[in-house]
């Protein structure tokens, strides 16, 4: 098991869930010391479509130390790394085929995989409401 980070927000991870009949994604953020997942929705999944989502919830949140991820296309070019190298951040990249390594993304996404077609839009409601009141 791995040790609580010292603060919140100083290490996240993120995975991504999808696709749906839309044909949208959604990107799971989840912070690994208060557990609290912030979720974008993509319709593609490459470096491009990726990063300005990502800054858009460093704006909120702040840039982490730690941005943990799996091997996925978007996270192995050159944009990432230098988007990283950028901002600052540490990417570290989780051991193949190991899910448990990035367990608190995976959790999240298995969480919005259960929801059906129809309670995803309602999902969708809640989990904003829920930001919106605990940005207050």
């Amino acid at each position: 098991m791995s040790p609580l980070p010292k603060r919140p927000w100083s290490e996240v991870s993120m995975d991504f869930c999808g696709p749906f009949p839309s044909g949208s994604y959604l990107m799971v953020v989840v912070d690994d010391y208060l557990r609290y997942p912030v979720v974008e929705i993509l319709s593609k999944l490459t470096a491009k479509a990726v990063i300005p989502k990502l800054d858009n919830v460093f704006a909120l949140f702040g840039i982490p130390d730690v941005v943990k991820t799996d091997n996925g296309p978007p996270f192995n070019g050159s944009l990432f790394k230098e988007f990283a190298k950028h901002l600052g951040f540490q990417h570290r990249k989780i051991t193949p085929l190991w899910p448990q390594a990035n367990g608190e993304a995976e959790v999240s996404v298995f969480f919005y995989l259960s929801l059906t077609t129809l309670q995803f839009r309602k999902a969708l409601v809640v989990i904003s409401k829920l930001s919106v009141y605990w940005l207050r």
